[in-house]
């Protein structure tokens, strides 16, 4: 079969092996997605027998195929999906690969396996859960989507977590200008104030980020570049593509415009966010002094 046929043929993942090319026939099982299917040899190959108990260790093992390129990440999230069955746990820990690795792809990665988790029942479904998925879909470009996700129990979502997520995807959403962002900003500032050294410093680190990035959205400029400061001094370089969008706008309305034209290229720049944000970042780039929006 020539290249274009099995480009014409969207049915053949579902008889062959999406990493090693081996027919059904030739394999013991093979699980087929919406775009990818997988073998239980490749399973083997990845660490571990194909045994429900052993399935974190295995969907670990996946997560590591996924920056490969041949197979888009969602399309494998998908299989890995539909082999881990009613896994809650093999989920989970297939997620928690996909966020550390930082791209679109695997953000949209993160989504389905988020899904999946829906799917198998309203508790596995917690607010740490939905947040990383609202956070990936905004990553995405997906903001309409973000705004959907929702905790599953009327509990998760007084979440405080939750809770920052859910103001930051309000803040990204609301439009240039709204009568939403002063409300938005009194809530990030109570919930950043509600928190104390006790608390987890991933906790801290989201409640202090999202207040720099409303202070930005209320037009609070010189406010938002001093609440930013510490963000932009450390290594491990926390800021998501919407803030760093952001901070030059911050940056810009103080008048540092090379500041703000550094922060900029920096998101324009960024394959692995394309393409929602880095085109947000040509456009600030494009037209010089230009309002947030």
């Amino acid at each position: 079969m020539s290249w274009l046929q099995r480009r014409k043929d969207p049915e053949r993942h579902t008889r062959t092996c999406s990493f090693c090319a081996l027919a059904r026939e030739h394999v013991h099982q093979l699980v087929a997605g919406p775009d990818v299917s997988i073998c239980d040899r490749c399973i083997a190959l990845a660490g571990a027998e194909l045994d429900p108990r052993g399935w974190p260790a295995i969907l670990a093992q996946l997560a590591t195929k996924l920056p490969a390129g041949a197979t888009p990440a969602e399309a494998l999230a998908r299989a890995a999906c539909a082999l881990a069955g009613d896994d809650a746990a093999g989920l989970r820990a297939f997620a928690d690969r996909l966020v550390a690795i930082d791209g679109v792809p695997h953000a949209r990665a993160l989504i389905a396996v988020t899904e999946a988790l829906s799917a198998l029942g309203a508790a596995n479904l917690t607010a740490r859960d939905a947040g990383r998925a609202a956070m990936a879909a905004l990553l995405a470009g997906d903001l309409e989507r973000a705004a959907a996700i929702r905790p599953a129990t009327p509990a998760e979502l007084a979440n405080r977590g939750w809770l920052i997520a859910q103001h930051q995807v309000a803040l990204v959403r609301a439009p240039a200008g709204s009568a939403a962002i002063a409300p938005l900003l009194a809530a990030v500032v109570d919930l950043h104030r509600d928190l104390d050294e006790d608390d987890p410093e991933a906790l801290l680190d989201a409640a202090a980020i999202t207040e720099a990035y409303a202070h930005v959205r209320a037009g609070n400029h010189a406010v938002a570049v001093k609440r930013y400061a510490p963000f932009r001094r450390r290594d491990d370089d926390p800021m998501r593509p919407w803030h760093a969008l952001a901070l030059g706008d911050a940056l810009d309305g103080v008048g540092d415009w090379l500041a703000a034209r550094e922060q900029w290229v920096r998101v324009a720049e960024r394959a692995a966010w394309e393409p929602y944000w880095p085109a947000e970042a040509r456009d600030r780039l494009a037209r010089e002094r230009l309002p947030y929006r």
